[in-house]
């Protein structure tokens, strides 16, 4: 069993049985391997990476805290933090799960200041767009940079200010589904969805016809922006990689157990707010405002 110790975050509220998780078999965008789940179901363990802890602490005393995933504190998993996040498949007995990533900039410069040249990006890059490398870079491969930048540019992150990087569904307790007609999305999926009319389609899909669904993510996309728009906090930090995890249960009727929740803040940093417009702005804005006038429309 991995060695598991308790961090001093005031856990006196802290996840039963946390001591002894398990693999989590749960998840969205690739973070399966690396997270664990408590003995009762009700959190996860996930890796700590940048900046997530400091944010998810400072969340937690903000009127956007009923919009976050309720944080726990931390605990160490072979001798690396980890922090313990709300479980929203919990009680699901068929959580269906969409991962949005939110704004303009889905990285920062820092992540790709390798100047090696990758053959394996290469690869990625021909495969979304055989004509975008030149011949120098066919010959020899492309950076990190190029790949995210592109990558950045040929998703609806440019055009909409959000792009999807994962659907999946669930079984009761986070195993796979094992209907094999429902909708959903690899990583590998998502980089050919890239128009206005490609992304209302893989809305629709995820949403199966639930107006009660859709109703009810409506509403809570629009009590998002209300509180961000008076939100300190906001203001004064950029978002760059963060999602809207959307999370429902297909097998609960009306009223629905549906939400919408902010996750991912390993690339979020005190910062003032960039005006809208400018060069450096994170797009978080107008990437909600788009998501919900195309929301509104399903």
């Amino acid at each position: 069993m991995a060695d598991v110790t308790m961090g001093q975050n005031g856990l006196q509220s802290s996840p039963k049985d946390a001591h002894e998780p398990s693999v989590w078999t749960g998840g969205c965008a690739g973070h399966d391997a690396s997270m664990r789940v408590s003995a009762d179901g009700d959190y996860i363990l996930k890796p700590s990476s940048g900046q997530e802890r400091p944010r998810l602490e400072e969340l937690m005393k903000t009127d956007l805290r009923s919009f976050v995933p309720d944080y726990k504190g931390t605990s160490t998993v072979n001798g690396i933090e980890h922090v313990w996040l709300q479980n929203l498949l919990f009680g699901g007995q068929r959580p269906y799960v969409m991962d949005l990533k939110i704004g303009t900039r889905t990285f920062k410069d820092s992540e790709c200041t390798s100047a090696k040249l990758r053959p394996d990006l290469l690869e990625k890059m021909i495969e979304i767009d055989p004509n975008e490398p030149n011949e120098e870079e066919r010959l020899h491969g492309i950076t990190k940079l190029r790949y995210m930048s592109f990558r950045e540019r040929m998703s609806s992150s440019a055009t909409l200010g959000f792009r999807f990087d994962g659907v999946k569904s669930f079984a009761a307790g986070g195993s796979p589904d094992p209907d094999e007609s429902s909708f959903v999305l690899s990583k590998r999926d998502t980089v050919k969805i890239r128009t206005r009319e490609e992304v209302v389609e893989c809305l629709r899909k995820f949403l199966g016809g639930r107006r009660d669904v859709q109703r009810a993510m409506l509403l809570r996309l629009r009590n998002l922006r209300a509180a961000l728009e008076g939100s300190e906090w906001f203001e004064s930090h950029e978002l760059i990689g963060s999602s809207l995890l959307f999370v429902y249960d297909r097998s609960a009727a009306e009223p629905p157990a549906a939400g919408v929740w902010m996750i991912d803040f390993a690339n979020s940093n005190p910062q003032t707010r960039v005006a809208r417009g400018a060069a450096r702005e994170d797009g978080y804005l107008f990437g909600l405002d788009n998501l919900i006038a195309l929301w509104d429309t399903l």
